[in-house]
């Protein structure tokens, strides 16, 4: 132990100072990685989806399965960012399209499931 009487005190607001220097770097650290994020989101800007995509999407939508898949394609197409960061592939406009031939691609394998089924129960 030491002499000082003081000695112990010191140590303690020491070891304080420390930890609110840690504290603070670790802040400004995360704030660092939250600006870095947002740069890497607004670098990106989200690609309009092709009208050849969109047409086959259409299209193939009312046929089922394959409109589907292309549907949510549009929807949920996400890329990864150089800082690797998962941001949409497609822009807002071309995921609400996608949205819509979601619904359609459903509804039509609805509707193709109830055909088929009532054809093979009356043969």
């Amino acid at each position: 132990m030491s002499d000082n009487p003081g000695t112990g005190e010191s140590e303690a607001v020491s070891a304080q100072v420390r930890v609110q220097a840690l504290e603070a770097e670790n802040a400004r650290l995360k704030a660092e990685a939250e600006n870095a994020r947002l740069k890497a989101e607004a670098d990106y800007a989200p690609k309009k989806a092709s009208l050849g995509l969109l047409l086959a999407g259409a299209i193939l939508s009312v046929c089922g399965w394959i409109g589907l898949i292309i549907a949510l394609l549009l929807v949920t197409g996400k890329v990864t960012t150089p800082y690797g960061y998962k941001v949409h592939k497609y822009d807002e406009q071309s995921r609400t399209v996608g949205k819509v031939l979601l619904a359609v691609a459903i509804l039509s394998l609805v509707v193709w499931t109830i055909v088929s089924l009532s054809l093979n129960s009356s043969s």
